[in-house]
């Protein structure tokens, strides 16, 4: 899976199941992932692309996590929304959705279909004005703080790049 840049996803629990590909995810240099629960139940996936000038991401799924039935919640990563940061100049951040159709995300831009989308998620997230990072990486969740923490693998600006 790797060489096409989507995530996958193992089942610790059988070690016997086949990786699955999580192609909602998006294609991108996944550096690890980091899952929570959100209050409605949702699962909520952070993600960085770990390369120069790249993004980080949030997928949630479209469905809530079911605690008591686990081949319930086998699907809950191939449906959902997937999103992309962009950071203010006041030090906010908003996720904006990557969605076919929706606003620059057009089918004259080359997305005709949400797969469009997730296999061209660097061009979407472009095209929507995301924040580009230096290889975001390590996201972890801040609870109760309702925030993350980003850690970035290297520093490879040159001065002339800012």
């Amino acid at each position: 899976m790797d060489a096409f840049r989507l995530g996958g996803e193992i089942d610790p629990f059988d070690p016997s199941a086949k990786p699955v590909k999580r192609t909602s995810l998006g294609r991108m240099t996944h550096e690890g992932a980091q899952c929570c629960v959100a209050p409605d139940g949702r699962v909520a996936v952070f993600m960085g692309d770990d390369d120069d000038f790249e993004y980080i991401y949030r997928f949630v799924t479209r469905d809530p996590w079911n605690p008591n039935d686990r081949a319930a919640n086998k699907d809950l990563l191939d449906h959902g929304t997937l999103s992309v940061a962009k950071f203010e100049s006041d030090g906010t951040m908003r996720w904006i959705p990557l969605i076919a159709g929706e606003g620059p995300l057009s089918s004259e831009a080359g997305f005709k279909n949400q797969a469009d989308v997730v296999l061209a998620t660097r061009a979407a997230a472009d095209l929507v004005g995301a924040t580009p990072m230096d290889g975001p990486e390590g996201l972890h969740r801040a609870s109760p703080h309702r925030q993350a923490l980003c850690r970035h693998d290297r520093e490879r600006r040159s001065a002339s790049q800012g």
